[in-house]
């Protein structure tokens, strides 16, 4: 069965370092493993999306993800809504 993740965030906020310790957890424990972050211009705040996939096979895939099987997208938001100040966890 092959595990498909997606995280969401912006710039800064460690999605892709997720997705890398995610993927080595899943290596150690004898997963191949795809490990891709995917963002624009490098820059905090930006949108970062980062892809894990995991099989205990050969993975034929290759590219985006458009349906993740999960999808964490759990992060601070830098700009909060409602007038908010500081932070705002969302997920």
């Amino acid at each position: 069965m092959m595990f498909r993740i997606r995280f969401h965030g912006r710039g800064g906020q460690g999605m892709k370092t997720a997705s890398r310790v995610l993927g080595t957890a899943l290596h150690r424990e004898g997963f191949t493993v795809q490990d891709a972050p995917r963002y624009g211009a490098e820059r905090r705040g930006a949108p970062v999306f980062a892809y894990v996939r995991a099989n205990r096979r050969p993975i034929d895939e290759r590219g985006a993800m458009p349906v993740p099987d999960r999808e964490p997208g759990i992060g601070l938001d830098q700009q909060p809504r409602d007038g908010a100040s500081g932070y705002q966890l969302i997920g």
